[in-house]
């Protein structure tokens, strides 16, 4: 059975990418209320999603990354 990207996410990740946007980009703070995720961890959570190549910041604020498959 092939595995989604997602499928390697722990419980921060996956609530903060279930939050997220393609199309539009939030701060860490939209991010952390929108997920319930604490504000102290949210950070972390965007960071390992980036090195997932799950998603990409300008800096400042934070949306998702199209896979190609």
């Amino acid at each position: 059975m092939p595995q989604r990207p997602t499928d390697q996410l722990g419980r921060d990740e996956g609530m903060v990418y279930d939050v997220m946007s393609f199309s539009r980009s939030l701060l860490v703070d939209e991010i952390s209320s929108r997920s319930g995720v604490p504000m102290i961890q949210t950070p972390q959570a965007v960071a390992r999603l980036e090195a997932l190549g799950l998603a990409s910041t300008d800096g400042l604020s934070w949306k998702l990354v199209y896979q190609g498959n």
